[in-house]
């Protein structure tokens, strides 16, 4: 199970100043495309589920997100990867970019975990069409006890939007609020404007709304 604390920045500025807070300089820095799936019987959107497919750094990573839920800034989820062969993956996102038709999975892709688990769960979906993309740029920077914030910058074709998420690996609930109140209390301190995020970047996406 994935568990992020989500802020939403308010504006560049907040964007800006963020990134001054934690040092300026990343310890990563990735250019993100990303391609969401859907089926052709929607099931995955009906089960809060999506399908990505992530390229960036010559690489490409499919995810497939299970029971996504955000409240007061938690988001969680579970999370199946595979990282893929970047041609094979390009080639299957070029059919789905060329055709209107639901397209099969691609056979060298039947033994990836991603496929496997949906084919367990939903064996009715039979071909995908692609729903969209969008890029972003992800900074990665050090925080207190070797947490890692990440720091999006995240381009839809109606506007930008900017947002922090912290990962938190397993613990307790009191663990995870406590770190939430640390983030909330430095961002305060550096007068960095924000709010919980509501919404996934699929769903503001979908809806033409970065919330």
């Amino acid at each position: 199970m994935e568990i992020e604390i989500k802020f939403r920045l308010l504006d560049k500025l907040q964007y800006q100043k963020l990134i001054q807070f934690l040092g300026g300089k990343p310890i990563q820095k990735h250019f993100q495309n990303n391609f969401y799936l859907t089926d052709n019987l929607d099931l995955l959107k009906k089960n809060k589920g999506a399908l990505r497919f992530r390229f960036w750094d010559e690489k490409c990573l499919i995810t497939l997100k299970a029971g996504h839920t955000i409240k007061d800034g938690i988001g969680t989820c579970e999370e199946i990867e595979d990282f893929v062969d970047l041609k094979e993956a390009n080639n299957f996102m070029n059919n789905l970019r060329n055709s209107k038709e639901f397209q099969k999975i691609p056979k060298l892709f039947d033994n990836l975990k991603v496929f496997q688990r949906i084919q367990k769960d939903f064996p009715e979906i039979t071909g995908w069409k692609l729903l969209g993309n969008f890029s972003n740029v992800r900074k990665v920077f050090n925080w207190k006890n070797n947490l890692h914030i990440e720091v999006d910058k995240t381009k839809y074709d109606f506007g930008i939007g900017y947002e922090l998420e912290l990962e938190i690996q397993g613990g307790k609930n009191e663990e995870r609020d406590k770190i939430k109140e640390d983030l909330i209390n430095d961002l305060k301190r550096n007068e960095i404007l924000f709010q919980p995020t509501k919404s996934t970047k699929l769903a503001n996406f979908i809806n033409k709304k970065i919330d």
